[in-house]
């Protein structure tokens, strides 16, 4: 019988994913779904299931008026 060890981000693994990975693969999906928020004006907005926090960081800039940006 073997036993495995649960894996983890631990250290400096999520610093460099912040940095360096997740802007590369995120930001510019980011940037156009905040441009498109904007061009759309809607109501207000619903954020879930934030993942790295690209957009979360967008979100309010684009968002209509202060207090239509809804996080769950």
């Amino acid at each position: 019988m073997t036993t495995q060890t649960p894996i983890a981000f631990s250290g400096s693994i999520p610093k460099y994913y912040d940095t360096y990975l997740g802007p590369l693969l995120f930001e510019p999906y980011a940037e156009d779904l905040a441009r498109r928020v904007r061009e759309l004006k809607p109501a207000d907005i619903l954020e879930l299931a934030a993942g790295t926090g690209c957009l979360t960081q967008r979100l309010p800039e684009a968002a209509p008026r202060p207090g239509s940006l809804h996080r769950i």
